[in-house]
């Protein structure tokens, strides 16, 4: 008996599932923190500016462990280069992207 009424599995599987404004990269690397909890890469200053963007549908999916892991990577890198702007750059898009209270 299939799953849905007039839906075979093929179809289902064959379906996307969309979310507007979230970068794929990103939605990505959350699927993966699910399975493996851990990150795919943590190597350069790039990647670190990436966990910003990551922080933010962390918290709206609730995924506290995720975003914990997140600020330890952040900190050693901002530690390991202390004389970079990615603090500043970050938080600026942080806050632009997150609801306030």
């Amino acid at each position: 008996m299939p799953l849905l009424p007039d839906e075979s599995i093929k179809t289902i599987a064959r379906r996307r599932i969309r979310f507007p404004g979230e970068d794929s990269d990103v939605f990505t690397e959350l699927i993966h923190w699910i399975y493996r909890r851990e990150f795919s890469s943590m190597s350069s200053f790039q990647e670190t500016l990436f966990l910003f963007k990551l922080w933010i549908p962390a918290g709206r999916f609730e995924m506290l462990d995720m975003q914990n892991s997140m600020m330890s990577a952040i900190l050693e890198t901002i530690l390991a280069n202390p004389e970079t702007s990615l603090l500043i750059t970050a938080i600026d898009h942080v806050y632009s992207h997150t609801l306030r209270g």
